[in-house]
């Protein structure tokens, strides 16, 4: 120690200059690196997979907290595990133990900073060279995200830089090749891949060493390289894990085996050709060009020029044949996976530190000292800002660590939950959750899968998803994860300020900023739940728009209807999503209400096709906040609704001859005529904003509106309603055919909702009235024709010959509400429930939005327990 401290001490006298610079990019380095790397980028599965088997090494002492399988060799994360043993445990640096372990990381990282340094100082015979890799090496992009990650490759990196500076030593000791060999036999233990850079070290220690010695030099490398490298078939064979189950040596017994699992490892991927563009390398390399062009264009141009024009410096083209093996590596065919780039960076960093450094040099040469440091200081901050602004700013962790929260103060201790790896190592290793496990250890696991679910992975309570399943569930490598995820509820939803595009019907996720908690109903949850669930899946986006797939459009219709049955089921998460994309997409910038209608491009875009409002969307929007602020109690909810109110009020009700009318929609006026929709009357509405809203008498738009159904269905023989009326001037009712409506004079599509709106306020005898009139004609009909048919005209003649899901679940509703309850349920059972298809839980087509909402409303009014037959 001594000795290295007098060496320190030496160099700084001697090399002030270089020892300031050293230590200025060092700091660069340390800052560019640390900034925000609790927060960028996301947890990623292998980080918690490497931070659980290294507590699990330094606790339990196994190698992993499941079945050990050979996929890597353990030496990365028993050194891990040494670092949380050393720091006192998993929390020391915060909650999730994948914090501490990135601290872990940023210390090797500056360690292998220094150590390149060195490297490619001796290796190019230029301190500007050296320089200048660091600076690439500390501020690329790629590096800032994959090399901030609890990452076996990055633990690799340090002990495959360590070698290649011993063997960069010149005259190379004999201590020197032991060391080398020593810690690339680590490295190897470490990742797999590092045997690739194997020729390229024996070559720099066959180089460095002196003539008469060189073959004793590489043997003696090789040997001891090997001999530690052995150590781990040694182990497995000790273990009678080095062979397959059934293999001549492997016995009969099953059980895993470093041969197999080397040969499955290596066997991963559908071999295709690096040049063709759907392989594994292309797509790659198509990322790794958007993230960082610089080192992965620089880089490769500067490794070949090495190789072309480079013959004085031996040790020079030995680091780019080392970047060529790794190349090689990457782009053999088979299966590559994103971070694999670790290992090419610091040896591009160097070979672009070893090309640029000379047209450096010369410009130092023919530029004034001030104009060469103003330019070279702003292109270090220019390349400092457009290389990492978004490692430095950008908060990725944030949602995952509100999801494990949300467990923590939401499930008990022993729920039995299957998710994504990051969540483990603090909600198993933690907090006690012993119940967590990884999802592919349910779905592959046999421990798991046997002693702990006794093959039925059904006992699976919740899930805890994010990017990575999502990606899994997509191709197919999670079948029964997502068996489990088509009948769950999401209940904890957290994507705030998300870069990710998710739609998870259709299981698509862009990145890993985001959580989902999900409950799983271990069997046939109920008519009502499974109804809400596949209406979700198949017509509310995950940003919680409610798409009509038949006509490619959004209405404010539907965005309302998905919030009331939000609150009928207690369905938080879903209220919140579709609200939030109502009031940001659909609200008109004149007022408070709402655009009726938005369409949908070819190429998944929204348009807003009509500006103009639409009454019952905006009244039943008011009651559904009103709703959620009583059932869930938050203040905004009322807020909003207090808003809407004041719309409503202001423009889509009006006031003619003393009498106040519910119109249509902000423009539901023709000159001096109003339009109104019968339907989107609403007593009970109007009852439940009296009591948020004092400031209007919305009890007389209740006696009014009364009194204007009562006379739309004088105009009928038969005691129906039409779809559409006109309001004249006067104050009486006429056909509103001139007002260019659909099917005005006809007891539609439209007016059947009049019994869903006053079975609401039955309590009031007018509506019991009126509902007892309208009901009595319908169930005539059915009584003489056995169905509802889809319209009629207003002296009852049938205008279709089928009946439907909506006008029938009318009819149910009403007749349920005036107390004629077993006509009510023959209808539902001949009508509605025949058509119900129980294997996807819809009515009727399955992407007919409307009718799933008024099958769903049938059972809302009737009762699921009513209205399911025995």
């Amino acid at each position: 120690m001594k000795t290295l401290l007098s060496k320190v001490g030496q160099f700084i006298k001697t090399r002030k200059t270089e020892f300031w610079i050293v230590t200025g990019l060092m700091m660069l380095a340390a800052l560019a690196h640390g900034i925000n790397m609790f927060h960028f980028p996301y947890f990623e599965n292998d980080e918690a997979t490497y931070v659980s088997q290294a507590w699990s090494f330094v606790h339990s002492g196994k190698l992993a907290p499941y079945t050990f399988r050979y996929d890597h060799s353990p030496v990365g994360w028993i050194f891990l595990g040494a670092w949380f043993k050393l720091t006192g445990g998993l929390t020391t640096f915060g909650s999730n133990p994948i914090l501490s372990g990135r601290v872990f990381i940023f210390l090797l990282h500056m360690c292998s900073v220094l150590m390149m340094y060195i490297i490619a100082k001796r290796v190019s015979k230029q301190r500007l060279a050296a320089y200048i890799a660091v600076i690439v090496f500390s501020l690329s992009p790629l590096e800032l995200y994959f090399g901030r990650r609890v990452l076996l490759d990055n633990i690799m990196i340090f002990w495959l830089l360590l070698s290649l500076l011993f063997a960069t030593r010149a005259p190379t000791k004999l201590r020197s090749i032991i060391f080398s060999g020593v810690t690339f036999a680590i490295a190897a233990l470490t990742k797999e891949n590092a045997l690739f850079f194997a020729p390229a070290v024996l070559y720099l220690v066959w180089v460095g060493a002196e003539p008469r010695i060189r073959k004793w030099s590489a043997s003696t490398w090789l040997t001891i390289s090997l001999s530690i490298m052995a150590l781990y078939p040694l182990y497995a064979a000790l273990r009678g894990e080095l062979f397959a189950a059934g293999s001549i040596f492997g016995g009969s017994n099953l059980h895993v085996s470093l041969i197999q699992t080397t040969l499955e490892q290596g066997a991963r991927g559908k071999f295709t050709y690096p040049w063709v563009p759907s392989s594994a390398f292309q797509s790659n390399l198509t990322e790794w060009l958007h993230r960082d062009p610089l080192i992965i264009i620089g880089g490769t141009v500067s490794l070949l020029a090495i190789l072309v024009l480079n013959d004085r410096y031996k040790m020079s083209r030995a680091i780019a044949l080392t970047a060529v093996a790794q190349l090689i590596f990457l782009a053999r065919g088979k299966l590559i996976i994103d971070y694999y780039i670790l290992a090419m960076l610091p040896l591009l960093a160097i070979c672009m530190g070893i090309f640029f450094a000379k047209p450096v040099e010369w410009a130092k040469d023919h530029i004034s000292p001030r104009g060469y440091a103003l330019t070279a200081s702003a292109l270090l901050a220019l390349f400092f800002l457009a290389s990492g602004g978004v490692a430095f700013t950008r908060d990725e962790t944030t949602n995952q660590q509100r999801a494990i929260q949300w467990v923590e103060h939401n499930l008990p201790k022993d729920a039995i939950i299957a998710g994504n790896n990051y969540a483990y190592p603090q909600l198993h290793d933690v907090d006690g959750y012993k119940n967590y496990d990884f999802d592919f250890q349910v779905q592959y696991d046999p421990e798991v899968l046997e002693y702990k679910y006794n093959f039925n992975i059904n006992k699976v309570q919740y899930l805890l998803i994010s990017h990575t399943d999502v990606e899994q569930m997509s191709s197919g490598n999670l079948p029964a994860i997502r068996q489990l995820f088509g009948k769950s509820e999401l209940i904890a939803d957290f994507r705030t300020n998300t870069s990710s595009f998710i739609e998870m019907s259709k299981l698509i996720s862009t990145n890993g900023d985001w959580a989902q908690v999900y409950r799983v109903d271990p069997k046939n949850a109920g008519i009502a739940v499974d109804t809400w669930r596949s209406y979700k899946q198949n017509f509310i986006k995950d940003s919680g728009q409610v798409v009509d797939p038949t006509a490619s459009q959004t209405t404010s219709e539907g965005q309302s209807y998905a919030m009331l049955r939000a609150i009928q089921m207690n369905d938080k998460v879903a209220f919140d999503s579709t609200w939030n994309w109502t009031k940001q997409n659909m609200a008109r910038t004149t007022d408070s209400l709402f655009v009726w209608r938005v369409t949908i491009d070819e190429s998944g875009q929204n348009h807003i096709n009509d500006t103009n409002s639409a009454t019952d969307a905006d009244e039943d929007i008011a009651r559904a906040l009103i709703e959620a602020n009583q059932k869930w109690g938050s203040k905004s909810y009322l807020d909003s609704a207090h808003s809407i109110l004041n719309s409503i009020w202001d423009h889509e009700v009006a006031q003619r001859n003393g009498r106040l009318y519910l119109i249509a929609s902000a423009d539901g006026s023709n000159g001096s005529e109003l339009l109104v929709n019968p339907s989107y009357i609403a007593p009970a509405n109007y009852r439940l904003f009296a009591s948020v809203d004092k400031s209007r008498n919305w009890e007389k738009l209740v006696d009014d509106s009364y009194t204007l159904l009562n006379e739309s269905q004088a105009m009928s023989s038969v005691g129906l309603v039409s779809n559409w009326v006109a309001v004249e001037p006067n104050g009486s009712l006429a056909s509103a055919t001139k007002l260019n409506v659909t099917a005005p004079d006809v007891y539609g599509y439209d007016a059947f909702r009049v019994n869903w709106r006053l079975a609401d306020d039955i309590s009031d005898s007018r509506a019991k009235a009126i509902l007892t009139k309208l009901t009595d004609f319908l169930a005539s009909q059915y009584n003489a024709n056995k169905s509802i048919t889809s319209s009629y005209d207003l002296q009852g003649k049938p205008l279709t010959e089928y009946s439907d899901v909506p006008p029938s679940a009318g009819a149910a509703i009403g007749l349920y509400a005036i107390g004629n309850k077993d006509l009510a349920l023959q209808i539902y059972n001949s009508d509605i429930f025949a058509r119900y298809n129980a294997d996807g839980s819809y009515w009727g087509k399955p992407y007919n939005y409307y009718t799933q909402n008024w099958g769903a409303f049938a059972v809302q009014q009737l009762g699921p327990g009513k209205a399911t037959p025995k």
